[in-house]
């Protein structure tokens, strides 16, 4: 076989039948996190995501906190692994940006949109 950049693959007809691929299933996110503004030291309000993927597949999740809109200079945060995410209730004053990566089946992951977290 011939495995190059664009991942063509080459298999002799003779070896076709000992050839299988793992294709995952699809994720779809139906709802994104929102943008939230709220007040330093009183912050009790919740990130969440809504996805689904085919029946029998397992959806797992893992929320980032980036440095910007973008989503560059992103970190997991430990724990963040449910479709809610709490905010953190001791920020300060500032903008913050999170954003959730939906897996399904350990294959396939979906990034969702950047919720910016202000804080006054």
């Amino acid at each position: 076989f011939d495995y190059r950049i664009y991942y063509d693959l080459f298999v002799k007809a003779s070896a076709a039948d000992s050839v299988w691929a793992w294709i995952s299933a699809p994720v779809t996110v139906t709802a994104q996190p929102e943008d939230v503004v709220t007040a330093e030291g009183s912050i009790t309000e919740t990130l969440s995501v809504v996805a689904s993927t085919e029946a029998g597949s397992v959806l797992s999740y893992q929320w980032y906190e980036a440095s910007a809109k973008n989503g560059k200079g992103a970190a997991k945060i430990a724990g963040a692994t449910s479709a809610e995410f709490a905010i953190p209730e001791d920020l300060a004053a500032g903008n913050y940006y999170y954003f959730c990566k939906v897996t399904v089946d350990g294959t396939h992951t979906v990034s969702t949109d950047v919720a910016v977290v202000t804080v006054e």
